[in-house]
């Protein structure tokens, strides 16, 4: 019998270390760059993540529009799911389904197969957490990784 599977809380996959508030890049590719690098893994491991995330960017723009993005991929390199958060001001020519730009970002990284399958339910939460209007001023404001966090408690509480 599997393991019970636990609530799904976004906030728990995040760190200070991993939400970047002022992200310095101009293009796609460097965004995506930037964000891998916040990734508690190997440099030769985030490189790995950023071929995939690029070749899935090839594929379709994970840009969601309303200025939010959500790239996302599954490699063998990562030992669990993580999350990286990064906010640009001055927002990224994404090739958004919108065509807007984007100031909001939300890395998921996984491994192929994790124990408890939290990558769906995650994007799932992360999608929840971006629709709403009032919560995307509020990202755009928060001041920095520890209100971040809180932030996100609060909204899926």
């Amino acid at each position: 019998m599997p393991p019970p599977k636990p609530e799904v809380r976004i906030s728990q996959f995040f760190s200070p270390e991993s939400i970047q508030l002022s992200l310095r890049s101009r293009t796609k590719k460097h965004v995506l760059s930037e964000l891998v690098s916040l990734l508690p893994v190997e440099t030769a491991s985030k490189s790995v993540i950023l071929e995939i995330l690029r070749g899935r960017e090839e594929l379709g723009s994970t840009g969601i529009g309303k200025g939010v993005a959500i790239p996302h991929c599954r490699s063998a390199v990562l030992p669990d799911l993580m999350l990286v958060f990064g906010r640009s001001k001055r927002g990224i020519d994404f090739g958004s389904v919108d065509s807007k730009p984007v100031h909001l970002f939300f890395l998921i990284a996984s491994p192929p197969i994790e124990v408890f399958n939290m990558y769906h339910p995650v994007l799932g939460k992360i999608v929840e957490i971006v629709r709403d209007k009032k919560t995307r001023e509020r990202l755009m404001e928060v001041e920095d990784g520890p209100a971040f966090i809180k932030l996100i408690g609060e909204v899926l509480a």
